[in-house]
This record gives structure tokens, sequence and C-alpha cells, in this order.
């Protein structure tokens, strides 16, 4: 109950953080409240559409659920922005294609 209020106070006071939202779905899926935790799920998207691990948490619930077409469905897209976001990350340079980079991001 006190994650509950936490979470929704955090979520007033910032909605557009997607994280936040994903992190209340999946509390109020691991409660039982699919329906609920839907509800969250799409918030999460609406807030932040190319974060890959809402949709895989979410896909993650409806295959609890026993929706195991819609779980696909959302796993595929969740792995499709994961990797968008991971080759993204690691650009060539176009002039030295072979070059490494000796830092991180």
């Amino acid at each position: 109950e006190r994650a509950r209020e936490l979470f929704g106070r955090a979520v007033q006071a910032d909605g557009s953080r997607g994280w936040l939202w994903r992190s209340l779905a999946v509390l109020e899926g691991a409660h039982g409240d699919a329906w609920l935790a839907r509800h969250y799920f799409a918030r999460a998207v609406n807030a932040e559409p190319r974060e890959g691990d809402t949709w895989m948490a979410w896909s993650q619930l409806e295959e609890a659920m026993g929706n195991h077409e819609r779980a696909r469905f959302y796993a595929k897209r969740g792995l499709e922005l994961k990797a968008v976001s991971t080759l993204s990350r690691h650009r060539t340079d176009p002039a030295r294609p072979l070059a490494r980079r000796w830092f991180r991001d």
C-alpha cells in the first residue's frame, strides 16, 4: 500500500516519465490487478513510446494472463526498440568504419 502511495505521488509530480508508470504497472500486476496494470502500461507507452523495457514488461504481464498473441506482439515491439537504441548508440564514423572507441559514452 505504501508503494502505491509513493508511486502515485511520483507520477503526480512528473507524469512524463515512462519508467514511473511502468513501475506502477508492474506493482499492480504483481498484486493481481491486470486491468489497472494495463492502464498504467498504456500511460508509460504514451509517455515514452520508444522505451523497449516498457513493452517487454507489458509482454510479461500479458503472457502471465494467458494472452499469448498480445504478449508476442509487445515482446516483438520491445525487442525492435531495444535493438534500434543499441545500434544508434554505437554508430560508426563513415570516414573511419574500423575505428575503435576507447571509452564508453
